[in-house]
């Protein structure tokens, strides 16, 4: 039975737009306790959060925004799963829309990725219209404006569950860490803003995400390096993974 609830905003973070989707009691607090300017927060571990009915129709978004993730006509999407014991969404070259879209500058991304090989294409966030967005690429994170783009160092780790931070700010510096390491500089302008989870158009083809996506949340602004730390130790307890 589905039932209709309305939960809250509890600790900065609450349940996005109405949907008729059974969630589990409790309450919610923005990953790393970082409330303030939070504009999307897919929870893989809150599996209510994943409408699927055979497959997902909507993965509900926690933030205040409401931008719930959604299935786009014509293009696979991904399927509530686990892996090493872990909650995720497993996609299988799929993506999901989000509205209205979140702009590149300035932002902080945080996400809990399974990669499986060093040498894939993993599109994290981007543009299914235009060649704009951000993905994790022969190992390097690499940003695209209009198809061309601009690349981290290589990126240490490159497979397994990993924490990609990325944070951008207008007229500055941008950076990519991995699992809250050495940050690695990179550089993008632009007014665009991301619309689809796990797909960027390139060349006038969408490439999309397959692996899985445990957890993904955006500010609207760069976080500070406590708050960038607090998040990233907060991913870190709750996935598994090994941070600093």
């Amino acid at each position: 039975m589905l039932v209709l609830c309305v939960v809250p905003i509890i600790g900065g973070a609450g349940w996005g737009s109405g949907a008729s989707v059974p969630v589990s009691a409790g309450s919610w607090q923005a990953p790393g306790g970082v409330a303030s300017g939070l504009q999307l927060w897919l929870d893989g571990s809150e599996a209510a959060t994943l409408y699927t009915a055979t497959r997902t129709r909507w993965w509900v978004d926690k933030s205040p925004i409401g931008r719930d993730g959604r299935e786009e006509v014509g293009l696979n999407v991904p399927l509530l799963g686990s892996s090493a014991g872990y909650a995720e969404a497993t996609f299988s070259a799929g993506v999901l829309g989000i509205a209205p879209g979140i702009p590149f500058e300035p932002l902080t991304l945080a996400i809990v990725m399974r990669v499986s090989s060093s040498l894939g294409t993993y599109p994290i966030l981007g543009m299914r219209t235009r060649g704009t967005g951000m993905i994790l690429s022969a190992s390097k994170v690499r940003f695209y404006v209009n198809d061309a783009y601009t690349a981290t160092a290589t990126v240490t780790p490159a497979t397994g569950r990993l924490i990609v931070l990325v944070r951008t700010t207008v007229g500055g510096t941008d950076y990519v860490s991995i699992n809250g390491g050495t940050d690695l500089s990179v550089n993008v302008t632009s007014s665009e803003s991301l619309d689809t989870v796990g797909g960027v158009l390139l060349s006038g083809t969408l490439r999309t995400f397959s692996g899985g996506i445990s957890e993904l949340a955006v500010w609207n602004r760069t976080l500070s390096a406590t708050e960038r730390t607090a998040v990233t130790r907060a991913l870190g307890a709750k996935w598994g993974i090994t941070v600093p």
